[in-house]
């Protein structure tokens, strides 16, 4: 009888285990910015309830409103770039899509680009190159 551990590891069962690997990363970094998110948001409103004079609280509401915006703004832009690397995820792209993921450089490219680069990278695929 064979067993899966009497089978020869082959470069389709490596680019399926990678594959898997790369979707659990993905996933985890998305977790962890949803996680920001709300600890973002927490931290927020506590500061703004410690607060006791008026004059005060309405000029550091506004600085924290802005910086509020624009850690929702980064986040928001993280989370819809893995969304697509999550999403154009195949064994034929898990190694550029692992490669995107190191020192977070998918974050250095917008959404058209990622999409080019993996378009790039199936059509070299599909040619055997």
């Amino acid at each position: 009888m064979i067993t899966p551990m009497h089978i020869k590891p082959t470069r389709y069962y490596q680019a399926d285990q990678l594959t898997e690997q790369v979707y659990a990363i993905i996933d985890s970094r998305i977790q962890y910015l949803e996680f920001r998110a709300s600890k973002f948001y927490e931290t927020y409103t506590d500061k703004n309830e410690r607060l006791a004079n008026p004059s005060d609280k309405s000029n550091f509401i506004f600085n924290q409103f802005e910086q509020l915006l624009s850690g929702i703004d980064q986040l928001s832009k993280s989370l819809k770039l893995l969304s697509l690397l999550r999403n154009k995820l195949i064994k034929e792209n898990a190694r550029t899509i692992l490669y995107l993921l190191t020192n977070n450089k998918y974050l250095n490219h917008t959404e058209e680009s990622l999409k080019r680069i993996l378009i790039k990278r199936n059509n070299r695929q599909l040619v055997g190159h």
